[in-house]
């Protein structure tokens, strides 16, 4: 282990230093992409029949057991590598400043609400403390702006009002062990983050099921809750191979274990930082099996967690409209897996406002959303950061809306003006496209919509192993095996860029470039598969 020395305590931990292995995380991908050019160059090899019968019956049996080998060697370093070799942050799993949002958040949400969750946590400190000297200054989460206060400026009754006498003193005794957890300085810094996000059904479901039972100063509390992420990353796995075959699911273990933006501490050692994207795969996995309406259950977990996965709907109700205006039938499957999403959102939604007593922590979070979506964070991944941009000096830089819009009016109309010109002229083909895939390929496929309408921090494409099984699942065509190889090329240019401006605007700039060509491959692998069906009617 580490000495504590290795890491800055005034900023996130460095997860760039080689002990980290990130030689492996070049290394391995490259051998992923040799693997899958010889076995596609094998393929091609042997539907020409350019081998003598005997060697190619021989060698199309020995060959992709090769490969399982190969990847299954590569899939275990991968999974030794995500983990960091057991090297993690300070010495431990924990990933506390994660924790501290999402345990807190849904424990104590019904006081807490989207605005007081800094607030309270700053009076609960003072009260362990007792000071009346020190100043902390955090985000005003109602307003996102920093604001500086004292024991002596603070109102504290403000917040211990909204607590009973009884959750109050468990919450600033979580509250110090949490500052435990945090070397001085930053824990100083967690108060300039945006707080806690997840909806209020996800909040009503985790907080009463989970955390206000489990302890988080616990051992086995944390164990617990600590073990929920990597337990249902490895129940999805299960789910790919079951579906896709085990062949899949291995490169999807390596991509998750080498991609550059699943490199980064965010999505290790939360609590439930990986459930929207799990729901999702066990989802589409239980769709190509058939399972239509278990696959609507489990995936209206993925909406309710964080929403904008209910873009992935989008492909398939392009299907189930067509197949009813053109074949004058109703797509069964496609039918029962919607109406059994939308029961289980509608249920859940309805439990968390009856909890709450109204719906002001659904006004609260959306009143939030709408400020945290107005900030243009350096390290949101999507369409829109391709425009959201001033290149200067050969250097991108975020622009600032607001000052456009005062300073240069008509440029900021012209930019919007191209910038929607430009989404619908890649919306409209990737709609029309939708409606020729299989029903599981179309939800698959709509990876397509969620780059271009949604701009998330770069933690939250894990949702790249969606579009990874759309391209991994048929290795033996051309587009598909290129497009494989091209998610991987996207984890090792993440590494590149970030070796020269580290975790800045431009290296999440041009990860947007690079994820855009995803989105392009989809559209042409689409528009071949469309012009494949004219072919044969």
């Amino acid at each position: 282990m580490l000495p504590l020395k290795w890491f800055p305590d005034s900023v996130l931990p460095d997860s760039s230093a080689p002990f980290h292995g990130w030689v492996l995380s070049w290394l391995i991908p490259f051998i992923v992409i040799l693997v899958i050019i010889f076995y596609y160059i094998f393929v091609t090899i042997k539907k020409r029949r350019l081998l003598n019968e005997k060697i190619s019956e021989k060698a199309g049996i020995l060959i992709p057991k090769i490969i399982i080998v190969i990847l299954g060697v590569s899939a275990v370093l991968s999974i030794c590598n995500y983990y960091d070799y057991g090297v993690f942050r300070y010495g431990t799993f924990l990933n506390e400043w994660d924790v501290y949002h999402y345990y807190t958040g849904t424990k104590y949400h019904k006081e807490l609400g989207y605005n007081d969750q800094y607030g309270a946590t700053a009076a609960a400190q003072f009260e362990f403390d007792n000071k009346t000297d020190t100043k902390i200054k955090f985000r005003d989460l109602s307003t996102y702006r920093q604001k500086s206060v004292s024991a002596k400026t603070l109102n504290f009754k403000k917040y211990k009002d909204k607590f009973s006498k009884k959750r109050w003193d468990e919450f600033v005794s979580d509250i110090n062990w949490f500052k435990t957890q945090f070397p001085k300085k930053r824990w100083e810094l967690l108060f300039k983050d945006a707080g806690y996000n997840g909806t209020p059904a996800w909040s009503f479901v985790v907080g009463n099921l989970l955390t206000k039972h489990i302890s988080i100063q616990k051992t086995s509390g944390r164990f617990l809750l600590l073990s929920l992420d990597p337990l249902l990353m490895l129940a999805g796995l299960v789910f790919i191979a079951w579906a896709f075959g085990i062949r899949t699911s291995l490169i999807v273990v390596i991509f998750l274990g080498t991609h550059y933006l699943l490199s980064w501490g965010e999505l290790k050692g939360g609590l439930l930082r990986t459930d929207f994207t799990v729901f999702t795969l066990i989802s589409v996995s239980l769709l190509k099996k058939g399972y239509s309406k278990t696959a609507g259950a489990v995936f209206a977990w993925a909406i309710i967690s964080r929403v904008f996965p209910v873009l992935f709907l989008i492909g398939p109700a392009v299907r189930f409209i067509y197949i009813a205006a053109v074949e004058k039938r109703m797509e069964k499957e496609l039918f029962s897996f919607f109406w059994m999403c939308g029961l289980v959102v509608v249920i859940i939604i309805t439990g968390s406002v009856i909890y709450a007593g109204s719906f002001d922590l659904w006004n609260q979070w959306i009143l939030k959303i709408s400020h945290h979506n107005a900030i243009s964070w350096d390290w949101n991944i999507g369409y829109q950061a391709l425009f959201d941009v001033d290149i200067k000096n050969g250097l991108p830089s975020p622009v600032n809306a607001q000052s456009l819009l005062k300073e240069e009016p008509g440029l900021l109309l012209y930019r919007n003006i191209t910038l929607w010109a430009i989404r619908f002229a890649l919306i409209v083909p990737g709609v029309y496209f939708a409606k020729f895939l299989k029903n599981y390929e179309s939800f698959l496929y709509s990876f397509i919509f969620i780059f271009l309408i949604i701009s998330a921090g770069y933690y939250y494409y894990l949702i790249l192993t969606v579009p990874l099984i759309f391209f991994a699942d048929k290795l033996e065509n051309s587009l598909y095996s290129a497009g494989t190889i091209y998610m991987f090329l996207t984890g090792i240019m993440g590494y590149i860029f970030f070796s020269r401006w580290h975790q800045e605007f431009p290296t999440y700039y041009y990860m947007s470039w690079m994820i855009m060509g995803i989105v392009v491959l989809m559209l042409v692998t689409g528009a071949s598969n469309a012009k494949r069906l004219y072919k044969h009617r």
